[in-house]
């Protein structure tokens, strides 16, 4: 696949959809219905940058529709805005475990309309394995009295869109897309309709397996959706094929193929404004960057879904930040970058301030040497960070390593320390399970947490998780993984492939650590 350098290709200046007269509706599902009320856990940033992408291709033939009206964090602890505060709170430790979490929200309504037992088995059964949460989307019966049919019909009677496209950030918003999208063929079999989002783009091989997919599904998008949209959108116009179009799988005969094209994202992609219009938010994310800065965790798939590193300069980012104030009256901000380097940071907060832009914002990190230099979190302080979170992942020197992280154990408390002083609260992000690590390192972490609660406001534990596209999985051999079952993947604390190792901590070790972790942390 051919690399994009770094701010040299623009966007195409052919994609005119002025004239257009298609209409498009674009849907956030829900992450949940719970006593008639639709929730979410994620922020929908895929359709603002979507719509503030079309917009500035001349395309206004578009709705939005935003399912959910809460956060469901929001819900359950009163907060609107960063994750990194939510620990906080006593039920925090319990919300790891989704069944737990659903425990404190109360009975759970069922897709279908009913309450109850149907409802409890129905999503035990579809958090186990994601071919049964595919297979539930698509096979479970829908009552047209439910409040989703309901609101499903009336959509598209008050659209009458042409093309309907479902953003999926979780894997229980793709359940509910899949049930939206067989309500609206029930309806009207003629919509075209198209799923994307970073679920999409990860578990693709997996969505397009099932045969049945394709009687409720038109199309998937996989990782940037911007110009695959909008040429989806003239293509659509104009009657014409679909195997030009970038980044999309597309029905031919009896199955999905991957169109000829591909196309990713440049800076001057990233320097458009993102359209909330019709989305239900209470604070402003943003995304500045592509891929991340460090981008060799052997874990991550960020290498496996972008290129190259690439981000806009600060003074496009305040540029952006400055105009959705103005639009929105909202100056609280969260950057879902995958992490921001402290030298950017710097002269990034040099803008706002030399702006005298009154913001609260946070955003990832890593465990960079260069934020030991205690200057750096202070001035971030000074432009209004409130909050940020890091990968700790593990206080083992041997499993750091392996994982290949920035950080070394010596560092952490060092760079932790900065922000104490400089009063930004931090979140931890922890893992358990990784191939290889025995209990003995598992514990160091354990007594990290809990000897230096001083250092950080919250931390989130979780089981490694094994995916295609990582350098793990590429490389099993050199973590000890002597098998590894890609039938399916299964849900721990997210999803993953199921595997075998030779030495180590195996998973039922790993979850009994992190239920631990979670009564005495």
């Amino acid at each position: 696949m051919k690399r994009i350098s770094q701010g040299k290709k623009k966007i195409d200046n052919e994609l005119d959809l002025s004239k257009v007269k298609l209409k498009t509706l674009l849907i956030q599902p829900p992450d949940e219905i719970v006593k008639g009320s639709y929730y979410r856990i994620g922020y929908p940033l895929g359709i603002a940058m979507l719509q503030g992408f079309l917009n500035s291709k001349g395309y206004y033939s578009l709705n939005v529709f935003d399912f959910s009206k809460k956060n469901i964090f929001s819900r359950l602890l009163k907060l609107k805005h960063y994750s990194f505060l939510y620990n906080k709170y006593k039920y925090y430790k319990f919300l790891i475990s989704r069944n737990i979490l659903r425990k404190l929200r109360g009975e759970v309504d069922d897709v279908i309309g009913k309450k109850g037992t149907q409802d409890t088995v129905s999503h035990l059964k579809i958090s186990s394995s994601l071919n049964n949460l595919i297979m539930g989307g698509i096979t479970d019966k829908i009552n047209k009295n439910s409040k989703l049919y309901k609101t499903v019909e009336s959509l598209i009677k008050k659209n009458s869109p042409d093309l309907v496209g479902l953003s999926i950030i979780h894997h229980n918003e793709l359940y509910y897309a899949l049930q939206i999208a067989k309500i609206i063929k029930s309806i009207k079999k003629d919509i075209f309709i198209v799923l994307g989002g970073q679920i999409i783009t990860i578990d693709i091989s997996y969505i397009i397996r099932n045969q049945k997919l394709r009687n409720i599904i038109d199309g998937l998008v996989v990782s940037d959706g911007e110009e695959p949209m909008a040429r989806l959108i003239l293509t659509l116009e104009n009657s014409k094929g679909l195997e030009n179009i970038p980044n999309l799988y597309y029905k031919s005969k009896q199955k999905f193929i991957k169109s000829k094209s591909s196309f990713r994202k440049t800076q001057e992609h990233l320097k458009i404004i993102p359209n909330f219009d019709g989305l239900n938010i209470h604070s402003l994310n943003l995304c500045l960057s592509v891929g991340c800065y460090w981008g060799r965790c052997a874990f991550c798939t960020f290498n496996y879904k972008h290129e190259k590193y690439i981000i806009i300069k600060p003074d496009d980012a305040v540029k952006i930040i400055k105009a959705l104030i103005k639009k929105y009256g909202i100056r609280t901000f969260y950057f879902f970058d995958s992490s921001v380097s402290p030298h950017y940071l710097k002269m990034f907060s040099e803008k706002i301030i030399n702006e005298k832009l009154k913001l609260t914002w946070g955003c990832p990190l890593c465990f960079d040497k260069a934020f030991m230099n205690e200057s750096i979190p202070r001035i971030m302080k000074k432009a209004g960070c409130s909050g940020v979170s890091f990968g700790l992942e593990s206080m083992s020197e041997r499993v750091l390593g392996l994982m290949n992280k920035m950080q070394r154990p010596e560092d952490i408390k060092k760079i932790l320390d900065s922000f104490k002083k400089a009063n930004i609260k931090v979140r931890l992000n922890v893992m358990f399970g990784f191939p290889t690590e025995n209990m003995e390192e598992a514990k160091q972490t354990i007594s990290f947490l809990d000897k230096n609660k001083d250092l950080y406001w919250v931390y989130n534990a979780q089981i490694f998780n094994l995916n295609e596209g990582t350098p793990i999985f590429r490389n099993p051999s050199e973590y000890n993984i002597t098998e590894i079952d890609t039938s399916d993947k299964y849900h721990e604390t997210r999803y993953g492939f199921r595997y075998k190792v030779s030495k180590g901590i195996y998973r039922e070790e790993s979850r009994s650590i992190l239920y631990a972790l979670k009564e005495n942390i």
